[in-house]
């Protein structure tokens, strides 16, 4: 009989206890990352130097903390850069945030690829990687577009 009455009691305390648990935090979705621009293109004896500015979208509606990137650059079909940063950022939630990186650009597959873009109008890029959160995680990510390019008659 006292059983039913401490029933609700050890039910309450028991439900209180499992919300006062800390949860497993839900694993992000991967951002969304996408090329702004390179810019400050400067030719060396083994390449080129160039600043890569990216867009990376947060679609998740908590902040990611990233610990480090890696990425690759294909410029109409050819391997212009690749690398791993470890640059600490936080991507916060529902946002786009710009992330810089001093890269190598690969000069032969940027002249053939600058070339036809003057021709056709178009660059055509892939981005692709992966972000490593600081909690280990590794969200992939991958973006096929094109930057629109005014055309040039090359005679």
């Amino acid at each position: 009989m006292k059983l039913r009455r401490l029933a609700p009691l050890i039910a309450s305390v028991a439900l209180a206890s499992l919300c006062a648990r800390p949860t497993l935090a839900a694993k992000p979705m991967p951002p969304e990352v996408s090329l702004q621009s390179i810019d400050s293109m400067v030719a060396t004896p083994d390449g080129a130097k160039a600043r890569l500015t990216l867009r990376v979208r947060n679609p998740n509606d908590f902040d990611v903390a990233v610990k480090a990137l890696d990425y690759r650059l294909v410029v109409d079909g050819g391997n212009a850069s690749s690398g791993a940063v470890a640059q600490p950022v936080t991507l916060p939630a529902g946002a786009t945030t710009p992330v810089v990186l001093d890269v190598r650009i690969d000069l032969r597959v940027m002249g053939r690829a600058l070339e036809r873009a003057l021709r056709t109008g178009r660059l055509p890029y892939k981005v692709s990687g992966t972000l490593t959160t600081a909690d280990g995680l590794w969200l992939p990510f991958h973006h096929d577009d094109a930057i629109e390019m005014p055309r040039i008659e090359i005679h």
